[in-house]
């Protein structure tokens, strides 16, 4: 019970605190990026491959056009990584392993200590996979263990702004990034 008061009592603070900010002025002030990838590649994706288990973007799914400074993003479903280029925060947004947008971040802050256990659900497993998991666990805190690190935490919120506005915030590991976007026809 605790939990759900907390859960609603957090979100209710949140939108709260979101909802007194102008986004009209927000998205006129967020600066487009001042650079260029070449054939749209991410720079640090084979870093990323190379240090985790499997892809560690989370994905995104859009069933309407989203207006940003420099461009639409059109309906679909898009791999997020958070990325600093030049000393400013971006979100590129993947499509077949390619970078399709260049989104710029408007606020960074940190996550709130314990919330990816709080709000992440959890995935079911069977009598037997749990069996299997917890054996690993046993068996790797007395080998080492020569696999690759999971991959960070991550969640996404959308809320609605004022008028024709919605803020997209990508909780992705120790940070959480804000973008601001324009739903109104282009």
């Amino acid at each position: 019970m605790k939990k759900i008061i907390l859960l609603v009592l957090s979100v209710f603070l949140a939108g709260a605190a979101i909802a007194d900010e102008d986004y009209a002025a927000i998205y006129q002030s967020v600066q487009p990026a001042d650079f260029k990838l070449v054939k749209k590649i991410d720079p640090f994706q084979e870093q990323d491959y190379y240090d985790y288990a499997w892809a560690p973007y989370p994905l995104f799914r859009t069933s309407s056009a989203l207006k940003y400074k420099d461009g639409v993003i059109d309906p679909g479903y898009y791999l997020l990584a958070a990325r600093t280029m030049h000393g400013r925060d971006y979100v590129f947004f993947k499509e077949n392993g390619v970078v399709a947008h260049v989104v710029p971040v408007y606020k960074k802050e940190d996550v709130p200590a314990l919330f990816y256990e709080n709000h992440v659900p959890k995935p079911q497993m069977t009598k037997w996979e749990k069996f299997a998991d917890n054996t690993s666990k046993k068996f790797f805190k007395t080998a080492k263990s020569s696999q690759k690190q999971p991959p960070p935490d991550s969640y996404i919120q959308t809320v609605p702004g004022d008028n024709d506005y919605i803020v997209i915030i990508l909780y992705y590991g120790p940070s959480k990034y804000y973008m601001v976007f324009n739903t109104s026809a282009y």
